[in-house]
């Protein structure tokens, strides 16, 4: 059994994009990836979740990799 795998690009953009804390969660809430600015990585199909923190405020997203993907 072969699970194929897909890039994901998530990207944070704007003045403070550098700043932008990113932290990636598989289905299961786990973490996949933390860092700044830019995550990218090869994952299985699935839902992921983002949450990206800035200047106290928190942005949480939902997406679902079904092939390559970047979102900002």
């Amino acid at each position: 059994m072969s699970t194929e795998l897909y890039k994901l690009t998530v990207a944070a953009t704007g003045v403070m994009s550098e700043f932008a804390h990113l932290t990636l969660y598989n289905g299961y809430l786990e973490v996949v990836a933390k860092g700044y600015e830019v995550l990218e990585m090869e994952l299985p199909r699935g839902l992921y979740s983002v949450t990206m923190k800035l200047d106290g405020n928190i942005i949480s997203e939902n997406i679902r990799l079904e092939k390559e993907t970047r979102h900002e």
